[in-house]
């Protein structure tokens, strides 16, 4: 259920990554800055000191995705505004 005021963020991990899996969905309030939802994931997975993510919109690394809107993979959520498909 989305509440007012929420984003979906749906979650990918790369084939070759070896990132431990997550949950592959997250409804975060729209005005969440990258750096607050890049310490989510990072307090979600146990990552070494020598390991980092790269957060991908549509397969293009970003430095701000927060307004991006990508209509293009509703199919998850039909009817549901997407933040972004990010790739860990």
């Amino acid at each position: 259920m989305m509440s007012e005021g929420s984003i979906l963020v749906i979650v990918e991990k790369d084939d070759n990554s070896d990132v431990p899996q997550i949950r592959k969905r997250f409804m975060v309030p729209e005005d969440m800055t990258i750096a607050k939802l890049v310490t989510v994931f990072l307090s979600k997975i146990n990552l070494t000191a020598r390991k980092a993510i790269f957060l991908f919109v549509d397969d293009v690394l970003l430095p701000s995705v927060m307004n991006f809107r990508n209509k293009e993979h509703t199919r998850f959520w039909p009817g549901i505004p997407i933040l972004a498909l990010l790739r860990l």
